[in-house]
């Protein structure tokens, strides 16, 4: 979605210093090389194994009537 919104600034012809800060999701190749190129401001990883497994110890915890308790 970030090089979406990229793509489309870039289509608008807004000059790339009045663009808002545009951050994209897991270090993917092409969104390293915007960051590289100014376009992006930056890349963030999404930790969805962790997110997962959390989810799951959640689900359990309701399930069995355990408490639920704070990740990490």
């Amino acid at each position: 979605m970030a090089l979406g919104a990229i793509d489309a600034f870039r289509d608008s012809k807004i000059p790339k210093e009045d663009w808002p800060g545009v951050v994209g999701i897991d270090g993917t190749d092409v969104g390293l090389a915007a960051v590289k190129r100014g376009e992006m401001i930056g890349t963030v990883y999404n930790d969805k194994e962790g997110q997962a497994q959390e989810m799951l110890n959640l689900a359990f915890a309701i399930a069995t009537g355990e408490t639920v308790r704070k990740p990490g």
